[in-house]
């Protein structure tokens, strides 16, 4: 029914923002303007045109209209039902709703499904599960199921499940004995006071390498001579070796431990499938010499550490049962030819466990013993960061700290405002004469632009 509220006449081109008026008022206001102009195409006219036809209107259900005189308001179509624009209005109301139910039935298919998709030629079906984590979804199926590919991702699963919790474990007896001695005990290195204990793992042949830090920023370390900032703790510093096959080298190294009396050395060769081996002899060191050390920093002896920053951090955190450096999750494993791959016989899964790259990391004195003990009853690798601080410290559940600062392989070689600024905890790629060129600008007064690093100040 139809009642005549006034003989009004307005313009069509206002008929618009009654329209529009009415979508805005309920909840589609943002696809109010565009369903309007789909359903009333022809009611929107040019202002010019609109002011020149006028039409009466009417009170129609509520809602002004213009009355219909022999013709329709919208050309051929007319005007829709009521019920219709509002059936519409409730339709949009509850499209996000239509999104977020159908995203939810996509993913709950895709995990109760596992479905198996070869990326890549020759890939098989174990690797495809490993590298994508589909494990985690994986159910067993239903005893009646016919769905082969269930079952074999199933029983796949299953065995991956099993040979991780033996392989992350600690074996009932001795399976990876260490069975080295020290050449160069090095036991005067460390006393009673030492908080922390730096130990950089070097080669004979290196020699500038260690030159170089000895003059630098190591003889500030052991001498608490930082210029321009101090450092609250005791720090002792030593360097590992093997044995070299020169004799000539081994010669050197003997007159150089002799002048300086910094140097560890084991009984084995230097080989890179061996830098477990000085990983192991360093925290058979820490736990016979320096065990009440609190820090054990490790190093490469082509790293630059910003010492008074890294204590102050120590300090600030005060962790125990830890791990601190530049932590690498979810890490592929190599498995073609080169320097750093693995067999699957020596470590049968697709990702290393997370580990800190052992360019520098930080190990709470509390873990020294415990981590050799259980390196004597876990298979190694060669790989010494993953072992010690992945494999090893998956089984001993230790808590890996998360911090900025430290270096990766990948990063920038550091300037002397990164460090003067406490950008970096860590510079690593450094040559000699780099640290040379550092440690000299560190002393002198050197401006530095608000952040020239273009990186965040680690404290």
């Amino acid at each position: 029914m139809v009642t005549r509220l006034h003989e009004v006449n307005i313009p069509l081109y206002y008929h618009r923002e009654l329209l529009l008026l009415r979508f805005v008022s309920g909840p589609t206001a943002v696809l109010a303007p565009g369903i309007s102009w789909i359903l009333a195409p022809k009611l929107y006219k040019s202002p010019p045109d609109a002011v020149a036809e006028m039409r009466p209107t009417v009170l129609y259900m509520g809602e002004l209209r213009p009355e219909v005189r022999g013709g329709t308001g919208l050309g051929l179509l007319g005007y829709p039902p009521t019920w219709v624009i509002r059936w519409l209005k409730v339709a949009l109301a509850l499209t996000p709703l239509y999104i977020l139910v159908f995203v939810l039935f996509l993913t709950v298919s895709m995990e109760k499904t596992p479905r198996v998709f070869l990326t890549a030629p020759g890939e098989t079906v174990e690797d495809f599960l490993q590298r994508t984590g589909r494990c985690e979804h994986v159910v067993k199926p239903r005893d009646n199921s016919t769905n082969e590919t269930e079952w074999k991702a199933y029983r796949i699963c299953e065995h991956l499940a099993a040979t991780e919790k033996e392989y992350f474990s600690v074996r009932n007896s001795t399976v990876n004995p260490f069975q080295h001695e020290f050449l160069i005990s090095g036991s005067q290195i460390c006393d009673g006071g030492t908080d922390v204990i730096l130990l950089i793992h070097s080669l004979h042949d290196y020699y500038d390498r260690r030159k170089a830090i000895r003059e630098t920023w190591g003889d500030a370390v052991r001498h608490n001579t930082w210029p321009h900032k101090r450092m609250n703790m005791t720090v002792k510093m030593a360097f590992v070796f093997g044995i070299n096959r020169n004799a000539t080298w081994e010669g050197i190294l003997k007159k150089e431990n002799d002048l300086y009396g910094d140097v560890i050395q084991g009984d084995f060769y230097e080989h890179y499938h061996n830098m477990t081996l000085k990983s192991l002899l360093a925290l058979k060191w820490v736990s016979q010499y320096c065990s009440g050390a609190k820090y054990i920093v490790k190093s490469d002896d082509d790293m630059i550490i910003n010492f008074p920053l890294l204590l102050k951090v120590l300090q600030s955190k005060n962790f125990t049962w830890s791990i601190m450096g530049p932590i690498n999750i979810g890490s592929r494993v190599y498995r073609k030819a080169s320097k750093w791959s693995l067999s699957r016989d020596l470590y049968p899964f697709y990702h290393f466990p997370p580990y800190e790259a052992g360019s520098t990391y930080v190990i709470s004195g509390d873990l020294a013993k415990p981590l050799f003990a259980a390196s004597q009853r876990v298979p190694s690798i060669f790989i010494d960061d993953v072992y010690i601080t992945g494999i090893l410290g998956k089984i001993l559940k230790v808590n890996h700290v998360m911090q900025k600062g430290f270096a990766y392989w990948v990063d920038k070689k550091p300037t002397i405002c990164s460090i003067r600024d406490n950008y970096i905890i860590t510079g690593t790629r450094m040559k000699p004469a780099q640290q040379y060129q550092i440690w000299a600008g560190l002393h002198q007064e050197h401006h530095c632009p608000p952040n020239s690093n273009r990186t965040i100040r680690v404290v």
